[in-house]
């Protein structure tokens, strides 16, 4: 009589290689992405050493661009963590740039108001307002997906551009919150901004909240009954309908939490940016939706590989302008800033290939069904 099988767990050797496998691949297409990236660059009449090495100076050359290029990322991450949280759930978050704005437009009107209080009791309740924001801005496209069946692509977008009217009419001259600059509203007091990790550089302990948010989201997603739920509605949300999970609640739950995080990044920035003069303006947020939808899919919408993503891609931006001025051919012209893009969405094929495929078919299912129910006028639930 055979005894029967019991199953056992991987040994170290095979975790090893599995991680090993994790981390080379993305280091692969990365470093594939670069090859391709210098032979444009040769092409165009420019050398490839100089232009990455101007690069690499310019992310990492000093403490001062190290401190430059941490503070870069921290709003991409948690864009990024929006992103990829509401994938997570099968659902597309096109809108954490309206979402960050209007998380940043509140935290900018709650720390005006409370610039006088205590720095304990400010903080605090700054934040919360900015986060607050964020999130009843992305249960919005959450609702509407939830119970009348609207693709939040579509409901997520027209989100963004309504946002933007509303931040700009409110610090437009004739707007409540306007400031003593242009389209900005007035500076956040002492009391009510995030200190900066060294002084007078522009990386505050916003970015040491973001490392622990996507440290905090990945347990959320892998370690509670909450994330189970929202994992597997991801995964088919016929069979959790039929397991007993409600399926509205968890779409609003998890857009709303999507829109949270985009209104943490846009908290962080008006209360520790300097760069911004701690105030709302109206350009605060333009194309991190967009940016931060390419590195979820770089970071294969993985919370903690969120965080070397955004750091890659804030050391490309970063980095592109000491790149362009510090690079020039026999001629003298100076290198395109256009190619810091090429080698951006270079670096995001290379290593996010399988994930873009998968986006678009998940993408053109989730559309046919949103065709389906609006002809019908059925509901998600």
């Amino acid at each position: 009589m055979t005894a029967p099988a019991v199953a056992t767990s991987p040994g170290p050797a095979r975790w090893l290689l599995d991680v090993a496998r994790q981390l080379l691949l993305p280091l692969l297409g990365i470093f594939t992405a670069l090859v391709v990236g210098a032979v444009i660059i040769l092409l165009s009449g420019f050398s490839p050493w100089d232009a990455y090495s101007s690069l690499f100076i310019g992310a990492f050359g000093s403490l001062e661009s190290i401190n430059v290029t941490l503070a870069t990322a921290t709003p991409y991450i948690f864009t990024t963590l929006a992103v990829a949280f509401a994938f997570r759930a099968g659902l597309f978050n096109i809108g954490a740039e309206g979402q960050l704005r209007i998380g940043a437009i509140s935290a900018a009107w709650m720390g005006v108001n409370v610039s006088s209080w205590s720095p304990f009791i400010a903080i605090p309740l700054t934040l919360v307002t900015g986060w607050l924001g964020g999130a009843l801005w992305g249960a919005i496209p959450g609702a509407l997906k939830a119970f009348s069946g609207a693709h939040e692509v579509i409901t997520t977008i027209m989100l963004n551009y309504i946002s933007g009217f509303i931040t700009a009419f409110l610090v437009s001259p004739d707007g409540p919150l306007r400031g003593s600059r242009f389209n900005s509203t007035e500076s956040l007091g002492e009391n009510a901004r995030i200190p900066q990790i060294f002084p007078n550089n522009p990386l505050h302990w916003g970015f040491v909240v973001a490392i622990l948010t996507a440290i905090f989201i990945y347990w959320l997603l892998n370690r509670t009954p909450l994330g189970f739920e929202i994992r597997t509605v991801g995964a088919n949300p016929s069979a959790a309908r039929y397991a007993g999970i409600k399926v509205a609640r968890i779409t609003v739950i998890t857009m709303a939490v999507s829109g949270l995080l985009a209104g943490m990044a846009g908290a962080m920035e008006v209360m520790g940016s300097p760069g911004l003069y701690y105030r709302y303006n109206a350009n605060l947020g333009s194309g991190y939706g967009f940016d931060s939808i390419a590195i979820a899919l770089l970071a294969k919408n993985n919370p903690i590989a969120a965080i070397p993503a955004a750091l890659l891609y804030a050391a490309l931006r970063s980095g592109a302008t000491n790149m362009q001025f510090q690079t020039s051919n026999s001629s003298g012209g100076q290198l395109p800033g256009d190619l810091i893009s090429i080698i951006q969405a270079l670096v995001i094929i290379f290593v996010a290939a399988d994930q873009v495929l998968r986006w678009l078919y998940r993408m053109r299912q989730s559309q046919g069904e949103a065709v389906v129910l609006s002809r019908g006028w059925g509901k998600a639930d």
